[in-house]
């Protein structure tokens, strides 16, 4: 019982491989792109000094549910050297043009018939100069139509997003001259865009009354989600006072910090004195421990 069960298993394993198989190995029915063609013959009877004109000689009429593109082209010709025009013309579109026995325009697409829409051929031909008492000329041509094939949609754009955040994160409250004649400040820039660039920072430094006395511009590469500290050397103002130290991201968005600090002149001779201070009292207190020894 168990060998007949084994049996019924593997039997429908193979079943199923097998349509499995079908499926996936047999291509399956595609809509043709051609969708219809057939082959068009105008026989015109020319005479001397008469030109033909033909109206609605031959309607098109879209009967799918779907646009179509008509396409009409030269097959062959026979005695269109009798000719000083000749033009197939529909919706206002030429498709053949012949122009002193020589083809202008073999072929010509209608694009987009929409359904139930209608493409109405007129004809018109001029005999040559030369003509005699008259002649047939044939054309033959050839109807294509085609689905309109739609192409795909573009892909939905990538927003590229640009954002900074931009912060002084170290700067000395009081700077001290002469002492002093550079000092450091950090700048902290954080990318929160969604693509990595480059960064343009300028930097200033303003005194009480707004005047710019010290100035600067660097640019860094700042990756996606990063945070990059940025170090820059300042020269310390001359003149005693309140000063502002002004950063600004100017590509490719503009971010603006600030941060405040003291510029305070210690006199040249005031370490001096402390340390010639510091030298007497180490002296004095040496004698006096020298007298009660």
């Amino acid at each position: 019982m168990r060998k007949q069960r084994l049996n019924y298993a593997i039997i429908d394993l193979l079943l199923t491989t097998v349509v499995i198989s079908v499926f996936l190995f047999i291509p399956l029915p595609r809509i043709p792109r051609v969708l219809a063609q057939y082959e068009w013959v105008d026989t015109v009877n020319v005479y001397h000094n008469i030109t033909v004109v033909e109206t609605a000689i031959r309607t098109i009429t879209n009967t799918y549910d779907f646009p179509i593109d008509v396409k009409v082209y030269i097959t062959g010709t026979v005695n269109i050297a009798k000719l000083a025009s000749y033009k197939t013309v529909a919706n206002e579109t030429e498709f053949v043009c012949i122009e002193n026995g020589d083809v202008i325009r073999a072929e010509n697409t209608y694009s987009s018939l929409q359904p139930n829409q209608n493409l109405v051929f007129d004809l018109l031909a001029k005999p040559a100069i030369t003509l005699g008492i008259g002649e047939t000329v044939t054309i033959m041509k050839k109807v294509e139509i085609y689905m309109v094939v739609v192409p795909p949609p573009p892909p939905p754009p990538i927003i590229i997003r640009h954002a900074l955040d931009l912060k002084v994160i170290q700067l000395p409250a009081i700077v001290y001259q002469p002492f002093q004649p550079t000092f450091k400040a950090t700048l902290l820039v954080i990318n929160k865009g969604t693509v990595g660039t480059d960064v343009t920072i300028k930097w200033w430094v303003t005194d009480v009354e707004g005047k710019a006395d010290i100035q600067g511009t660097v640019t860094m590469f700042v990756d996606v989600k990063e945070e990059k500290e940025l170090e820059i050397l300042i020269h310390t103002p001359r003149i005693d006072g309140t000063y502002t130290l002004h950063a600004q991201s100017t590509v490719p968005t503009v971010v603006v910090a600030e941060a405040k600090f003291e510029v305070t002149t210690i006199p040249v001779w005031l370490p001096l004195t402390i340390i010639i201070t510091l030298i007497m009292l180490i002296l004095t207190l040496y004698v006096l421990k020298k007298k009660k020894s």
